[in-house]
Protein backbone atom coordinates (compact mmCIF):
# COMPACT_ATOMS: atom_id res chain seq x y z
CA UNK A 1 0.00 0.00 0.00
CA UNK A 2 1.29 3.43 -0.95
CA UNK A 3 0.53 6.85 0.43
CA UNK A 4 -0.15 9.94 -1.70
CA UNK A 5 3.60 10.43 -2.14
CA UNK A 6 4.09 6.90 -3.42
CA UNK A 7 5.80 5.73 -0.24
CA UNK A 8 5.11 2.25 1.16
CA UNK A 9 2.83 2.29 4.18
CA UNK A 10 2.34 -1.47 4.51
CA UNK A 11 4.03 -4.51 2.98
CA UNK A 12 1.33 -6.94 1.93
CA UNK A 13 3.47 -9.77 0.51
CA UNK A 14 7.21 -10.37 0.39
CA UNK A 15 9.91 -12.99 0.38
CA UNK A 16 13.58 -12.69 1.25
CA UNK A 17 14.75 -15.02 -1.51
CA UNK A 18 12.48 -14.27 -4.50
CA UNK A 19 10.89 -11.23 -6.12
CA UNK A 20 7.13 -11.01 -5.70
CA UNK A 21 6.10 -9.78 -9.14
CA UNK A 22 2.49 -10.60 -10.02
CA UNK A 23 -0.45 -8.92 -8.26
CA UNK A 24 -3.61 -11.05 -8.35
CA UNK A 25 -6.88 -9.15 -8.36
CA UNK A 26 -10.40 -10.39 -7.68
CA UNK A 27 -12.61 -8.53 -10.19
CA UNK A 28 -15.82 -9.54 -8.39
CA UNK A 29 -14.74 -8.45 -4.91
CA UNK A 30 -12.74 -5.61 -6.49
CA UNK A 31 -9.69 -6.10 -4.29
CA UNK A 32 -6.15 -7.44 -4.32
CA UNK A 33 -6.27 -11.03 -3.10
CA UNK A 34 -2.77 -12.39 -3.77
CA UNK A 35 0.69 -11.96 -5.18
CA UNK A 36 2.55 -14.42 -7.38
CA UNK A 37 6.24 -15.21 -7.60
CA UNK A 38 8.56 -17.69 -9.26
CA UNK A 39 10.65 -19.55 -6.72
CA UNK A 40 11.61 -23.18 -6.78
CA UNK A 41 8.08 -23.46 -8.15
CA UNK A 42 5.51 -20.96 -9.37
CA UNK A 43 3.53 -19.97 -6.26
CA UNK A 44 1.06 -17.45 -4.89
CA UNK A 45 0.98 -15.69 -1.53
CA UNK A 46 -2.76 -15.48 -0.94
CA UNK A 47 -3.96 -12.46 1.05
CA UNK A 48 -7.54 -13.73 1.10
CA UNK A 49 -8.42 -16.88 3.02
CA UNK A 50 -11.26 -17.85 0.69
CA UNK A 51 -8.91 -17.99 -2.29
CA UNK A 52 -6.26 -19.75 -0.19
CA UNK A 53 -8.85 -22.42 0.58
CA UNK A 54 -9.65 -22.82 -3.13
CA UNK A 55 -5.91 -23.26 -3.81
CA UNK A 56 -5.65 -25.94 -1.11
CA UNK A 57 -8.63 -27.82 -2.52
CA UNK A 58 -7.26 -27.79 -6.07
CA UNK A 59 -3.78 -28.79 -4.90
CA UNK A 60 -5.29 -31.72 -3.02
CA UNK A 61 -7.19 -32.82 -6.12
CA UNK A 62 -4.15 -32.36 -8.39
CA UNK A 63 -1.14 -33.36 -6.25
CA UNK A 64 2.53 -33.12 -7.25
CA UNK A 65 1.82 -30.26 -9.62
CA UNK A 66 1.77 -26.49 -9.85
CA UNK A 67 -1.87 -25.43 -10.14
CA UNK A 68 -2.28 -21.86 -11.30
CA UNK A 69 -5.47 -19.84 -11.69
CA UNK A 70 -6.71 -16.25 -11.78
CA UNK A 71 -9.96 -15.18 -10.09
CA UNK A 72 -12.56 -14.90 -12.84
CA UNK A 73 -14.70 -11.89 -13.79
CA UNK A 74 -17.74 -13.88 -12.70
CA UNK A 75 -17.95 -16.08 -9.62
CA UNK A 76 -19.25 -19.20 -11.33
CA UNK A 77 -16.30 -21.02 -12.91
CA UNK A 78 -12.64 -20.55 -13.84
CA UNK A 79 -9.77 -22.21 -15.69
CA UNK A 80 -6.95 -23.95 -13.84
CA UNK A 81 -3.61 -24.63 -15.52
CA UNK A 82 -1.78 -27.58 -13.93
CA UNK A 83 1.77 -28.61 -14.81
CA UNK A 84 4.75 -30.52 -13.43
CA UNK A 85 8.25 -31.57 -14.42
CA UNK A 86 6.75 -34.43 -16.48
CA UNK A 87 3.54 -32.79 -17.70
CA UNK A 88 3.78 -29.72 -19.96
CA UNK A 89 0.35 -28.66 -18.79
CA UNK A 90 -3.31 -29.59 -18.50
CA UNK A 91 -6.28 -27.21 -18.43
CA UNK A 92 -9.22 -27.90 -16.09
CA UNK A 93 -12.51 -26.12 -15.48
CA UNK A 94 -13.33 -25.46 -11.80
CA UNK A 95 -16.99 -24.99 -10.91
CA UNK A 96 -17.57 -22.93 -7.75
CA UNK A 97 -21.03 -24.35 -7.10
CA UNK A 98 -20.12 -28.05 -7.32
CA UNK A 99 -16.50 -27.46 -6.21
CA UNK A 100 -15.38 -29.95 -8.85
CA UNK A 101 -12.71 -29.95 -11.55
CA UNK A 102 -13.46 -30.97 -15.11
CA UNK A 103 -10.67 -31.97 -17.51
CA UNK A 104 -10.61 -29.87 -20.68
CA UNK A 105 -7.41 -30.26 -22.71
CA UNK A 106 -3.70 -31.09 -22.56
CA UNK A 107 -1.26 -28.44 -23.76
CA UNK A 108 0.77 -31.10 -25.60
CA UNK A 109 -1.35 -34.26 -25.80
CA UNK A 110 1.40 -36.17 -27.64
CA UNK A 111 3.67 -35.95 -24.57
CA UNK A 112 3.30 -38.96 -22.25
CA UNK A 113 4.22 -37.96 -18.66
CA UNK A 114 5.18 -41.53 -17.78
CA UNK A 115 7.92 -41.36 -20.42
CA UNK A 116 9.35 -38.07 -19.17
CA UNK A 117 12.44 -37.58 -16.99
CA UNK A 118 12.42 -36.18 -13.48
CA UNK A 119 13.55 -32.60 -12.87
CA UNK A 120 14.42 -30.86 -9.63
CA UNK A 121 15.75 -27.51 -8.48
CA UNK A 122 19.19 -27.73 -6.88
CA UNK A 123 20.93 -25.03 -4.85
CA UNK A 124 24.58 -24.23 -4.24
CA UNK A 125 26.92 -21.24 -3.95
CA UNK A 126 29.08 -19.50 -6.52
CA UNK A 127 32.79 -19.11 -5.87
CA UNK A 128 32.10 -15.65 -4.39
CA UNK A 129 29.33 -17.14 -2.19
CA UNK A 130 26.43 -15.68 -4.19
CA UNK A 131 23.53 -18.16 -3.82
CA UNK A 132 22.81 -19.98 -7.08
CA UNK A 133 20.28 -22.53 -8.26
CA UNK A 134 19.71 -24.66 -11.35
CA UNK A 135 17.16 -27.01 -12.84
CA UNK A 136 18.57 -30.53 -13.01
CA UNK A 137 16.99 -33.16 -15.26
CA UNK A 138 18.26 -36.73 -15.21
CA UNK A 139 17.52 -39.61 -17.62
CA UNK A 140 15.02 -42.25 -16.62
CA UNK A 141 16.07 -45.72 -15.53
CA UNK A 142 19.79 -45.13 -14.98
CA UNK A 143 21.78 -44.40 -11.80
CA UNK A 144 22.38 -40.68 -11.27
CA UNK A 145 26.13 -41.15 -11.33
CA UNK A 146 28.96 -40.31 -13.73
CA UNK A 147 26.60 -39.34 -16.56
CA UNK A 148 27.42 -37.31 -19.66
CA UNK A 149 26.21 -33.77 -18.97
CA UNK A 150 24.82 -30.98 -21.12
CA UNK A 151 24.76 -27.50 -19.58
CA UNK A 152 21.96 -25.46 -21.18
CA UNK A 153 22.42 -21.70 -20.73
CA UNK A 154 19.28 -19.60 -21.07
CA UNK A 155 19.21 -16.51 -23.24
CA UNK A 156 18.30 -12.99 -22.24
CA UNK A 157 20.30 -12.88 -20.07
CA UNK A 158 17.94 -10.86 -17.87
CA UNK A 159 14.89 -13.16 -17.96
CA UNK A 160 13.00 -15.14 -15.27
CA UNK A 161 14.69 -18.04 -13.56
CA UNK A 162 14.32 -21.73 -14.29
CA UNK A 163 11.89 -23.22 -11.80
CA UNK A 164 10.37 -26.68 -11.41
CA UNK A 165 8.54 -27.66 -14.57
CA UNK A 166 8.71 -29.36 -17.94
CA UNK A 167 11.42 -28.18 -20.35
CA UNK A 168 11.41 -29.48 -23.94
CA UNK A 169 15.15 -29.26 -24.62
CA UNK A 170 16.05 -30.82 -21.28
CA UNK A 171 13.60 -33.66 -21.86
CA UNK A 172 14.90 -34.21 -25.41
CA UNK A 173 18.49 -34.58 -24.23
CA UNK A 174 17.56 -36.61 -21.14
CA UNK A 175 15.70 -39.06 -23.39
CA UNK A 176 19.03 -39.60 -25.16
CA UNK A 177 20.81 -40.44 -21.90
CA UNK A 178 22.25 -37.07 -20.89
CA UNK A 179 21.94 -35.35 -17.55
CA UNK A 180 20.95 -31.74 -18.16
CA UNK A 181 21.54 -28.76 -15.88
CA UNK A 182 20.19 -25.25 -16.52
CA UNK A 183 21.86 -22.61 -14.31
CA UNK A 184 20.16 -19.55 -12.88
CA UNK A 185 23.36 -17.53 -13.16
CA UNK A 186 23.60 -13.98 -11.78
CA UNK A 187 21.38 -11.61 -13.70
CA UNK A 188 18.57 -14.16 -13.98
CA UNK A 189 15.55 -12.20 -12.79
CA UNK A 190 13.27 -12.99 -9.87
CA UNK A 191 16.09 -13.51 -7.38
CA UNK A 192 16.37 -10.03 -5.91
CA UNK A 193 18.29 -6.84 -6.62
CA UNK A 194 21.63 -8.16 -5.34
CA UNK A 195 21.55 -11.07 -7.77
CA UNK A 196 20.60 -8.79 -10.66
CA UNK A 197 23.14 -6.04 -9.94
CA UNK A 198 25.91 -8.63 -9.56
CA UNK A 199 25.58 -9.26 -13.32
CA UNK A 200 26.31 -5.71 -14.46
CA UNK A 201 29.43 -5.52 -16.65
CA UNK A 202 30.05 -9.22 -15.95
CA UNK A 203 29.43 -10.80 -19.36
CA UNK A 204 32.16 -13.40 -19.74
CA UNK A 205 33.39 -12.78 -16.19
CA UNK A 206 31.41 -13.54 -12.99
CA UNK A 207 28.33 -14.53 -15.02
CA UNK A 208 30.51 -17.02 -16.86
CA UNK A 209 32.00 -18.28 -13.60
CA UNK A 210 28.49 -19.07 -12.34
CA UNK A 211 27.93 -21.31 -15.36
CA UNK A 212 31.25 -23.07 -14.81
CA UNK A 213 30.47 -23.43 -11.10
CA UNK A 214 27.19 -25.11 -12.02
CA UNK A 215 28.99 -27.73 -14.11
CA UNK A 216 31.61 -28.19 -11.39
CA UNK A 217 28.87 -28.70 -8.80
CA UNK A 218 27.42 -31.54 -10.90
CA UNK A 219 30.88 -33.10 -11.13
CA UNK A 220 31.49 -32.74 -7.38
CA UNK A 221 28.14 -34.41 -6.64
CA UNK A 222 29.18 -37.37 -8.78
CA UNK A 223 26.34 -36.76 -11.23
CA UNK A 224 28.49 -35.71 -14.19
CA UNK A 225 31.48 -37.38 -15.79
CA UNK A 226 34.11 -34.60 -15.93
CA UNK A 227 35.36 -35.93 -19.28
CA UNK A 228 31.92 -35.75 -20.93
CA UNK A 229 30.46 -32.25 -20.55
CA UNK A 230 29.00 -30.15 -23.36
CA UNK A 231 27.60 -26.62 -23.17
CA UNK A 232 24.72 -25.33 -25.29
CA UNK A 233 22.71 -22.14 -25.49
CA UNK A 234 20.86 -19.71 -27.73
CA UNK A 235 21.29 -15.94 -28.06
CA UNK A 236 23.08 -14.90 -24.84
CA UNK A 237 23.30 -18.63 -24.11
CA UNK A 238 25.14 -19.09 -27.41
CA UNK A 239 27.55 -16.35 -26.36
CA UNK A 240 28.10 -18.07 -23.01
CA UNK A 241 28.69 -21.43 -24.73
CA UNK A 242 31.45 -19.93 -26.90
CA UNK A 243 32.93 -17.94 -24.02
CA UNK A 244 33.01 -21.11 -21.92
CA UNK A 245 35.21 -22.76 -24.54
CA UNK A 246 37.49 -19.69 -24.48
CA UNK A 247 37.68 -19.24 -20.71
CA UNK A 248 37.52 -22.84 -19.47
CA UNK A 249 38.79 -25.01 -22.32
CA UNK A 250 39.53 -27.93 -19.98
CA UNK A 251 36.00 -28.08 -18.55
CA UNK A 252 33.88 -28.54 -21.69
CA UNK A 253 34.39 -31.12 -24.40
CA UNK A 254 32.09 -29.42 -26.93
CA UNK A 255 29.96 -26.34 -27.45
CA UNK A 256 26.74 -25.58 -29.35
CA UNK A 257 26.08 -21.95 -30.26
CA UNK A 258 22.55 -21.28 -31.52
CA UNK A 259 22.09 -17.69 -32.84
CA UNK A 260 24.58 -16.44 -30.28
CA UNK A 261 26.41 -13.13 -29.88
CA UNK A 262 30.14 -13.58 -30.47
CA UNK A 263 31.57 -10.03 -30.41
CA UNK A 264 30.44 -7.56 -27.74
CA UNK A 265 31.80 -4.53 -29.57
CA UNK A 266 29.93 -5.60 -32.70
CA UNK A 267 26.80 -6.24 -30.60
CA UNK A 268 26.82 -2.55 -29.67
CA UNK A 269 27.92 -1.08 -33.01
CA UNK A 270 26.03 -3.13 -35.62
CA UNK A 271 23.48 -0.82 -37.25
CA UNK A 272 20.99 -3.32 -38.69
CA UNK A 273 19.88 -5.09 -35.50
CA UNK A 274 16.58 -4.39 -33.76
CA UNK A 275 18.45 -2.97 -30.77
CA UNK A 276 20.64 -0.50 -32.66
CA UNK A 277 19.82 3.11 -31.81
CA UNK A 278 17.56 1.85 -29.00
CA UNK A 279 17.41 3.08 -25.40
CA UNK A 280 19.13 -0.15 -24.37
CA UNK A 281 22.01 0.48 -26.77
CA UNK A 282 22.35 4.12 -25.77
CA UNK A 283 21.86 4.04 -22.03
CA UNK A 284 21.80 0.50 -20.63
CA UNK A 285 24.49 -1.28 -22.65
CA UNK A 286 27.31 0.88 -21.17
CA UNK A 287 26.05 0.18 -17.64
CA UNK A 288 24.91 -3.43 -17.91
CA UNK A 289 27.39 -4.85 -20.45
CA UNK A 290 30.25 -2.35 -20.77
CA UNK A 291 31.09 1.08 -22.09
CA UNK A 292 32.28 0.78 -25.72
CA UNK A 293 35.15 3.20 -25.08
CA UNK A 294 36.13 2.97 -21.41
CA UNK A 295 35.71 -0.82 -21.32
CA UNK A 296 37.11 -1.52 -24.78
CA UNK A 297 39.80 -3.88 -23.50
CA UNK A 298 37.30 -5.84 -21.38
CA UNK A 299 34.82 -6.16 -24.22
CA UNK A 300 37.57 -7.43 -26.50
CA UNK A 301 38.82 -9.92 -23.91
CA UNK A 302 35.31 -11.30 -23.37
CA UNK A 303 34.40 -11.60 -27.06
CA UNK A 304 34.78 -15.20 -28.30
CA UNK A 305 35.26 -14.10 -31.92
CA UNK A 306 38.37 -12.19 -30.86
CA UNK A 307 39.77 -15.10 -28.84
CA UNK A 308 39.22 -18.09 -31.12
CA UNK A 309 42.82 -19.21 -30.60
CA UNK A 310 41.94 -20.27 -27.04
CA UNK A 311 39.19 -22.69 -28.17
CA UNK A 312 40.14 -26.36 -28.35
CA UNK A 313 36.81 -28.21 -28.27
CA UNK A 314 34.66 -28.88 -31.36
CA UNK A 315 31.93 -26.32 -32.07
CA UNK A 316 28.53 -26.50 -33.75
CA UNK A 317 26.97 -23.14 -34.70
CA UNK A 318 23.55 -22.42 -36.22
CA UNK A 319 22.23 -19.02 -37.40
CA UNK A 320 19.40 -17.40 -39.32
CA UNK A 321 20.05 -15.15 -42.28
CA UNK A 322 17.14 -12.85 -41.38
CA UNK A 323 18.06 -12.51 -37.69
CA UNK A 324 17.62 -8.90 -36.53
CA UNK A 325 18.37 -9.55 -32.87
CA UNK A 326 21.77 -11.20 -33.43
CA UNK A 327 22.66 -10.56 -37.08
CA UNK A 328 24.35 -13.31 -39.06
CA UNK A 329 27.65 -11.43 -39.04
CA UNK A 330 28.18 -12.66 -35.45
CA UNK A 331 28.21 -16.24 -36.66
CA UNK A 332 30.27 -15.46 -39.74
CA UNK A 333 32.98 -13.69 -37.73
CA UNK A 334 33.16 -16.57 -35.27
CA UNK A 335 33.20 -19.12 -38.09
CA UNK A 336 35.96 -17.29 -39.95
CA UNK A 337 38.06 -16.90 -36.80
CA UNK A 338 37.78 -20.61 -36.00
CA UNK A 339 38.60 -21.61 -39.57
CA UNK A 340 41.70 -19.40 -39.56
CA UNK A 341 42.84 -21.26 -36.46
CA UNK A 342 42.05 -24.65 -37.99
CA UNK A 343 39.54 -25.46 -35.23
CA UNK A 344 36.91 -28.22 -35.58
CA UNK A 345 33.62 -26.62 -36.63
CA UNK A 346 30.17 -27.56 -37.89
CA UNK A 347 28.17 -24.75 -39.48
CA UNK A 348 24.45 -24.38 -40.20
CA UNK A 349 22.63 -21.35 -41.59
CA UNK A 350 19.07 -20.95 -42.83
CA UNK A 351 18.79 -17.81 -44.93
CA UNK A 352 15.03 -17.41 -44.41
CA UNK A 353 15.04 -17.79 -40.62
CA UNK A 354 15.37 -15.19 -37.86
CA UNK A 355 16.38 -15.35 -34.19
CA UNK A 356 15.70 -19.05 -33.79
CA UNK A 357 14.21 -21.42 -36.33
CA UNK A 358 10.44 -21.25 -36.78
CA UNK A 359 9.93 -23.78 -39.58
CA UNK A 360 9.39 -27.36 -38.45
CA UNK A 361 11.78 -28.87 -40.99
CA UNK A 362 14.56 -26.52 -39.87
CA UNK A 363 13.95 -27.23 -36.19
CA UNK A 364 14.06 -30.97 -36.85
CA UNK A 365 17.30 -30.61 -38.80
CA UNK A 366 18.88 -28.45 -36.08
CA UNK A 367 18.08 -30.78 -33.20
CA UNK A 368 19.01 -33.86 -35.23
CA UNK A 369 22.39 -32.37 -36.06
CA UNK A 370 22.88 -31.04 -32.55
CA UNK A 371 22.17 -34.45 -30.99
CA UNK A 372 24.56 -36.18 -33.39
CA UNK A 373 27.25 -33.56 -32.71
CA UNK A 374 26.96 -33.92 -28.92
CA UNK A 375 26.96 -37.70 -29.11
CA UNK A 376 30.06 -37.74 -31.32
CA UNK A 377 31.86 -35.18 -29.16
CA UNK A 378 31.15 -36.93 -25.86
CA UNK A 379 31.75 -40.50 -26.98
CA UNK A 380 34.88 -41.79 -25.31
CA UNK A 381 37.54 -43.10 -27.67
Amino acid sequence: RLDERGQAQQVLASREDYDVTQPIYDPVAKKLVGAGYIGERHAVIWLDENWAAVQRQIDQALPNAVNFFQPPEQGKRMLVFSFSDRNPGTVYLFDFRSRKLEYLIDARPWIKPAQMAESRVVKFAARDELPLSALLTVPRGVPMKNLPLVVIVHGGPWIPLHSWGWDPEAQFLASRGYAVIQPNYRGTTGLGAKHLLASFRQWGLAMQDDISDTALWAVKQGIADPRRICIYGASYGGYAAMQALVKTPDLFQCGVNYVGITDLQLFHSVTWSDSSDSDFSKYLFPVMVGDPERDKAQLRATSPAQNADKIRAPVFMAYGGEDRRVPLIHGERMRDALERQGKPLEWMVKTDEGHGYAKLENRVEFYTRMEAFVRKSLTRP
